[in-house]
């Protein structure tokens, strides 16, 4: 009988194979995502707890299809050997850089992690010195300070039914929070790990990018740009199914201003829709638990991932602009409408309007931001 045979820890048909000199065969890379312990935490306890202590930090483990190998090590032994090699692995990388999560990433592309724009929220209290959440009220989206906090490992973002009146002495029902970066990134590559307010409809969990006043003088035509990693839960009308969304129906889209002859025009994906409309219709509610969501901004094109899988692609035409990073909830119908000309731009409807189901929050595990590296 082989003496140092290698051994596996059963999944129901396929198996994480490992081998007791310290090299699992099923590594794919080093970079740290949140699955790595957390897909194995329901075989033995102590890798629950693993799990639990810092779930994103851990190196990625994938399954692969193998059939079962012969142990002549005793089961339990061979349990006990896998646990303390995946914990030891754990402790071994757990400060190892974190790589953007992507299914099939590119061998071509290296990537530079930019402190300023990441934070694993780990710490007792929001790093000031990267995030504000300070923010004037605009409208119906009532941004108050302590609607935003972080505990526990992630940030809280909440939204809560306080009716009240705005600076137009305009009637409004309910506040809200927003994280903001305090810095701006153009190019490069951008990841969070969010579980979405749990509500529908009404309220959208939103992150994304804009350029908030910034410019770019290589291309002076451009005054805004933003780009909506993803935007959940809006549960908008569709014009093609004639219904209103789903809740799995995750909006991409794209916003922009330019001047055109002389003039400032927007374009959104009503004006531009095989630019700035995109969509994707997942296999989760995202209120169910927390995904991965990510965007690359390229001089060339945009590409979304959802869970590491690129969901859409389109030409950069007018996203060249210095962005800022945001997360926040903002209501949605039926909770207000579009106003109309003459109106402000979201009008509150007071008889949708209700406590039920409020305070709501979304949850934030990580952001972390990559600029390429220069070849």
């Amino acid at each position: 009988m082989d003496k140092n045979p290698e051994f596996c820890i059963p999944k129901p048909s396929r198996h994480l194979i490992m081998t007791p000199n310290g090299i699992p065969r099923s590594f794919i890379s080093k970079r740290s995502h949140i699955n790595t312990i957390h897909r194995t935490a329901h075989l033995h306890p102590l890798l629950s707890i693993i799990a639990a202590h810092k779930k994103h930090r851990q190196p990625s483990l994938r399954w692969i299809d193998a059939k079962p190998i012969a142990r002549t090590t005793p089961p339990m032994k061979a349990h006990i050997y896998a646990l303390l090699f995946i914990s030891h692995t754990a402790v071994q990388l757990t400060h190892a850089q974190p790589m953007p999560f992507q299914q099939h990433p590119s061998t071509n592309q290296q990537w530079e992690l930019v402190s300023a724009l990441s934070d694993e929220f780990d710490s007792d209290t929001l790093d000031a010195t990267r995030w504000d959440i300070h923010h004037h009220p605009w409208g119906d989206r009532a941004w108050r300070s302590h609607n935003v906090w972080q505990s526990d490992g992630n940030v809280r973002i909440q939204a809560d039914y306080h009716p009240h009146r705005g600076k137009n002495n305009n009637r409004y029902y309910y506040t809200t929070g927003m994280l903001q970066s305090r810095q701006q990134i153009t190019y490069g590559y951008v990841e969070a790990r969010i579980k979405a307010a749990d509500i529908f409809p009404g309220f959208t969990t939103a992150f994304w990018l804009y350029s908030n006043g910034s410019r770019n003088p290589q291309f002076p035509h451009i005054t805004y740009a933003e780009i909506d990693i993803v935007e959940l839960l809006q549960g908008l009308w569709n014009r093609e199914t004639r219904k209103n969304n789903k809740p799995n129906y995750i909006d991409c889209n794209l916003h922009t201003r330019e001047i055109q002859n002389g003039v400032e025009i927007w374009r959104r994906p009503e004006q531009w829709p095989e630019i700035c409309e995109n969509h994707y219709e997942a296999p989760f509610d995202p209120r169910d638990g927390f995904h991965i969501y990510a965007c690359e901004n390229t001089p060339e094109k945009i590409t979304w991932f959802i869970d590491g899988i690129p969901v859409a692609s389109v030409t950069n035409h007018n996203w060249h602009l210095p962005m800022t990073l945001t997360i926040n909830l903002e209501p949605r119908p039926p909770l207000i409408r579009w106003g109309k000309p003459g109106e402000q731009d979201r009008v509150p409807v007071r008889r949708a309007s209700t406590s039920k189901g409020f305070p709501i929050t979304a949850e934030v595990d990580y952001i972390r931001v990559w600029k390429p590296l220069e070849k």
